[in-house]
Formats: structure tokens, C-alpha cells, sequence
């Protein structure tokens, strides 16, 4: 009976180790100075957290506090224009971390979430995050999920190919309504954009507190020059970096300033995601810092904690005291855990690194 029962453990720490989400960005923005972002805005030297920018001046990237839920977040505003008729959009403003790790075989999706904070919206253009890379013979954008100022809406973005477009074919990034659902001035939304490298799909989540929304984009027709096309997704696309941006549209004649907090990119599967026991939405209102870490694991969430369990990965459940959201952790070897916190919604499992 002790063999079977050996062999039953084994097996699943073995499931445990195997099936496991990569998160390669994890940004609250809560360990970074308030005030200026960076000094370099041509995208060439990194500033605070490692984060590159282009456009603008360091006025156009703040690190502010919104609220205390919240803590520091990260605000981007644009510049007061429109468009040009032609060329680059000057009054946009780009602010990204790079993705240096690569996902494992089981992990297809890439993932994005982020809260959004909409902020005066009474401009034209938007506030987005994407997933940007190499596609074909340049970069382009890959996907994303964007907060529209004049409508006050969520939209998606997905690159497709025309390929019946004539003479040869055409691609690029496509903006894609979603639901009808408005958000205010000054309100949080949470986000999530999921791009599935297999099949090419792109799926987009939103939550207003109360109710969460999704939507899927498989392809369809889109029109150009007056003439409807068939449109496909396109597989195999790797992101080489997570981009947020402030865009702005036709017509616009103010700065757009948006802030987004709680910056997540990971690598996982359709496994995984089907069967979290927390919706990703959720998560996205539930960060743990520092990580990796020494003594201290500070919890971040606007719910209240019932309790948690840290697990090493041998499965051992380790002993730890949570006062005021902040667990001591100094006592564990150096080593990698899982803190999985139950609360009002769920619970909710993150990895961290005790050094």
C-alpha cells in the first residue's frame, strides 16, 4: 500500500512540476520611484524597471499614485494632436518591456493582463497593451486589447492576413469591436488578451467588477477600399516584447492620459487557463512583491484574505504567518515555492522565488 501510495504522489508532483504557467513580466510599478520613468525616450536605454519609451518627454511618463488599492501605477499621456496625413504619429507615446524568455513546448498562449485606468477620456484615440514582434520582414503588432477615449469601449487588435487582396496578397493590424459596454472617466477596468501561436486565435477578456466579458477572433471578412476580403489569423507569431500605448486619433485636440497598474505577461496553455480555479480577470486584481524575494512577501489584493498555504516543490506545505497581507518568508531555503491565497473569489496560486 505505501508503494501504491508513493507511486500516486510521485505522479502528480510530476503533473505538478510538468504543467506549469511561465510568467515572464510581473509589474506592479509599486518598487519604482515616483515621478519620471526614464530620460531616454528613443527607445534605446532602458529607465526605471527596465522599462524602454519613445515619444514624448519624461512629462509623458509618470509613475503616480491613483488610489490605495491601487498603489503606483503607470501613466502615459499623449500628446495634444491628431494624426498626420502621413508619417510616423508624433503625439504617440510607447512604453514597453522586453521579452527575453522563451516559452516552454506546452505553453502556446501568450498571455496579457492589466488594469486599465481610463482616466479624464475626453479625447479621441486609445490606451492599449500589445504584444509586439517580428512579422515577416519588419515588427508589427501581434494583438492587443485597448480602451477607445471617444467611445469609451473596449476594442481588440489582431494582425491577419488578406492573402486574396489584390495583386498579392496584403496584412496588418486589425481593430476589432467588442462589446457595447462603456466605461467612464476615471474608472478601472480589468483586461486580458490571449494569443494562441498554434492556431493564430486571439481572445479578449474584460471585467467591469461585475461581470466579465469575452470575445474570440478566429478571422472573418474586412473591408478595404469597399470591397470585402476574407481575413485569416496568423500562427507562429513570437512576441519579443509587451508594449502599453497612448495613441490618438482624427480629430483629437488634447493630451489622453491613462494610467495601467497590475502588468502581467505569461506563457501558459489551453490547460491551464480552462482549468484555473481563479478566472485570469481576477488574478489580475491580486499581485505578491517583492519577487523574488529575501524576508518578505507583501500580498496585494483589494479582497479580503481567508487564508493561504506556501508549497515547495516537493509538495511539502510549509509553515508561515500572514500579518497585515505581509507573510515572513526568511526562514525558507533559497529555493522556488507556490503561494496560493484564498479569498471571497477564489483562489488564487502564484510562484516566488525565495533567495
Amino acid at each position: 500500500m505505501k508503494k501504491v501510495l508513493l507511486s500516486l504522489c510521485m505522479c502528480s508532483l510530476a503533473v505538478f512540476g510538468f504543467a506549469q504557467e511561465q510568467v515572464v513580466i510581473n509589474e506592479n510599478f509599486d518598487a519604482l520611484n515616483l515621478g519620471n520613468v526614464g530620460t531616454d525616450f528613443t527607445g534605446t536605454t532602458a529607465g526605471q524597471g527596465g522599462i524602454y519609451l519613445y515619444g514624448g518627454s519624461a512629462a509623458s511618463y509618470q509613475i503616480i499614485n491613483i488610489d490605495v488599492p491601487h498603489g503606483k501605477s503607470l501613466q502615459l499621456t499623449s500628446g495634444n494632436g491628431a494624426p498626420p496625413a502621413s508619417g510616423a504619429n508624433t503625439n504617440e507615446r510607447w512604453a514597453w518591456k522586453n521579452i527575453s524568455t522563451t516559452a516552454s513546448a506546452t505553453n502556446d498562449i501568450t498571455v496579457i493582463q492589466a488594469q486599465i485606468f481610463t482616466g479624464p477620456a475626453t479625447g479621441a484615440g486609445t490606451i492599449k497593451v500589445i504584444l509586439y514582434g517580428p512579422i515577416g520582414a519588419s515588427s508589427s503588432t501581434i494583438g492587443g486589447i485597448k480602451y477607445n477615449y471617444a467611445t469609451k469601449t473596449i476594442q481588440g487588435e489582431a494582425n491577419v492576413s488578406v492573402p486574396s487582396y489584390p495583386p498579392s496578397g496584403t496584412s496588418g493590424t486589425l481593430t476589432l469591436t467588442l462589446g457595447t459596454q462603456v466605461f467612464p472617466a476615471n474608472t478601472w477596468v480589468n483586461v486580458e488578451y490571449r494569443y494562441n501561436k498554434t492556431t493564430g486565435a486571439h481572445k479578449y477578456i474584460y471585467s467591469d467588477g461585475t461581470n466579465t466579458y469575452t470575445y474570440d477572433y478566429t478571422g472573418g471578412n474586412v473591408t478595404i477600399g469597399g470591397t470585402a476580403y476574407p481575413a485569416v489569423v496568423v500562427p507562429n507569431l513570437v512576441a519579443a516584447e509587451c508594449d502599453i500605448v497612448s495613441t490618438t486619433a482624427a480629430g483629437n485636440t488634447v493630451e489622453n492620459i491613462a494610467s495601467v497598474d497590475n502588468f502581467i505577461v505569461k506563457f501558459s496553455n489551453s490547460t491551464l487557463l480552462s482549468t484555473s480555479e481563479v478566472s485570469n480577470i481576477s488574478k489580475a486584481s491580486f499581485f505578491i512583491y517583492p519577487n523574488p524575494t529575501v524576508d518578505i512577501i507583501n500580498i496585494k489584493t483589494d479582497k479580503k484574505i481567508k487564508s493561504f498555504s506556501i508549497i515547495d516543490f516537493s509538495g511539502r506545505v510549509m509553515d508561515a504567518k500572514n500579518v497585515d497581507n505581509k507573510i515572513d518568508v526568511s526562514h525558507l531555503q533559497s529555493g522556488t515555492y507556490i503561494l496560493s491565497v484564498e479569498t471571497s473569489d477564489g483562489i488564487v496560486s502564484e510562484k516566488f522565488i525565495k533567495k
